[in-house]
């Protein structure tokens, strides 16, 4: 899952959770006010007279009170369970004097505010989610270029550099990682100087070894093979010892071929 995702999910469930609580106060606060609404208009009935009393244009006038002969008010638009969750439970009588004691107009209100600061809640959410969808964007930029710049290392390029960004702790890493690089640069060119100076050293000693098979024990070699040559047409020797100076000879040659080499 990505830092996104999961920032998503945490700020989804908080803003969740914090409606939900907001939702319960609201629904307990909107009770109280209907509650408040029915009791006065209870009030006004018990003081006033029967509708039949006014005319219809004055009956209609009057808020949270409505002919008891009249069917209850229905508001298609606020859903039942919503009516439920803010008509308060009444000892009191709904009937007083003829009227009828209707809190659809108080209800259709708390509703409509409902509604409100539902999209605006909502709206906010969406806010959120983009102030941390930038946020990350922001914030992930300067890590792709870090990997980057390691997968850049890994394959070689010790001439990878980043970036310093504008937040702190990310400013940090890329220098923390510019120096490492500049440590590895100088480690590989100080290696590379050194394998330099170990090739010169080894073909000096080569040299200096060659020179001394072929100063040296080359001579020694050519003497004894040139003496053992001389044995072979040395007739006062016998065949047996001409023969061994020979093979001596052929010996000496073959070490001279392998000094050569």
């Amino acid at each position: 899952m990505t830092v996104f995702a999961r920032l998503l999910v945490v700020l989804v469930a908080v803003f969740a959770l914090i409606y939900g609580i907001g939702v319960q106060l609201f629904l307990a606060q909107a009770r109280l006010d209907v509650a408040r609404e029915l009791d006065a208009a209870g009030r006004i009935a018990q003081a006033i007279d029967p509708p039949d009393a006014y005319g219809v244009p004055v009956a209609d006038a009057f808020r949270h009170m409505r002919p008891a002969a009249e069917p209850p008010t229905e508001r298609s638009k606020v859903p039942a369970l919503f009516v439920r969750a803010v008509t308060p439970v009444r000892s009191q009588p709904t009937m007083i004097h003829g009227w009828r004691l209707d809190p659809a107009d108080e209800i259709e209100e708390v509703w409509e505010s409902f509604v409100l600061v539902s999209v605006a809640f909502g709206l906010g959410l969406l806010l959120a989610v983009a102030a941390v969808y930038w946020a990350v964007r922001q914030g992930v930029r300067p890590l792709r270029a870090m990997a980057d710049g390691l997968r850049a290392v890994r394959e070689g390029q010790l001439g990878a550099r980043l970036p310093l960004p504008r937040i702190r702790e990310l400013r940090i890493l890329a220098g923390h990682f510019n120096a490492m690089a500049e440590s590895l640069a100088a480690e590989k060119q100080a290696a590379s100087e050194l394998t330099e100076r170990l090739l010169r050293v080894q073909d000096q000693v080569r040299a200096l070894v060659a020179r001394t098979l072929h100063d040296d024990l080359g001579q020694y070699l050519t003497g004894i093979r040139a003496q053992s040559l001389a044995w072979v047409h040395d007739d006062t020797l016998s065949a047996r010892h001409r023969q061994q100076a020979g093979e001596q000879a052929r010996h000496c040659e073959t070490l001279q071929g392998h000094f050569r080499n």
